[in-house]
């Protein structure tokens, strides 16, 4: 069951607030109660919510997951095997121990790949060079173009928001994605904070909603008007154009 608390983004009065603190209220503005969920893997960071609420619930043994961010925690990618049965394609291109494809048990299949705006080989702080593709690349390389994702997940390090502009321009977000579940890095929101509050706005025009927020407080800080937020957000969203 799904219960709504509120319509449409959330509008307080930009001009009395700094870019960060507008963006970081619109991705704290829940507007759905989903009742009927579960957390699958860790019971913090790791971890992940999923609503069960009517058809969003996956269809056992007949459901797919796309995981981007693994970085060796598999909690989320066994626990939805475990659960319903779906078959999880998961990538991250920054696990040393996992340079090339590899099958975890019989239904998670691993890809050092990760997801990025464009195909092509980036450059990433710590990990060297790494490759990366578009999700709808990553789709009709997998032969999943006809396929309904029933969770997707992105924990990303900043790359999202690249990988949504170009999910977006892909066109296939509202009709091929049930459930997102993404964290948020806002640390560029002062030079970035109206290109990210533009993407957040479309996802909301694509007919999904937010039924879930979660802080990531290793990137806690205060504002100028001591007020605290954070840079690190975990927003989760369904899809109403399945509801």
């Amino acid at each position: 069951m799904l219960e709504y608390i509120s319509a449409g983004v959330l509008q307080p009065i930009k001009a009395l607030m700094s870019s960060s603190v507008f963006h970081f209220s619109l991705l704290n503005s829940v507007e759905l109660l989903c009742l009927n969920q579960i957390r699958l893997g860790n019971s913090d960071d790791g971890g992940w919510d999923m609503c069960l609420a009517g058809s969003f619930e996956p269809e056992v043994n007949n459901c797919l997951v796309y995981s981007f961010g693994i970085n060796n925690d598999w909690g989320f990618d066994d626990a939805v095997t475990q659960q319903f049965g779906c078959l999880v394609r998961a990538f991250d291109p920054t696990m040393k121990n996992y340079k090339k494809a590899t099958k975890r048990g019989d239904n998670i299949y691993f890809y050092p790949l990760g997801i990025y705006g464009k195909n092509t080989i980036l450059n990433i702080y710590g990990h060297g060079m790494c490759r990366v593709r578009t999700l709808g690349t990553l789709r009709k390389q997998f032969q999943d173009e006809r396929k309904v994702i029933d969770y997707l997940k992105m924990d990303v390090e900043g790359s999202e928001w690249p990988a949504l502009k170009a999910i977006f321009a892909e066109g296939f977000l509202s009709k091929y994605v049930k459930q997102i579940s993404i964290e948020y890095h806002s640390y560029d929101s002062a030079k970035n904070g109206q290109d990210y509050l533009k993407i957040l706005a479309r996802i909301e025009e694509l007919g999904f909603r937010k039924w879930n927020v979660h802080w990531n407080m290793n990137c806690l800080r205060m504002t100028r008007n001591d007020l605290s937020i954070t840079r690190c957000t975990e927003v989760y969203y369904v899809n109403m154009n399945f509801f």
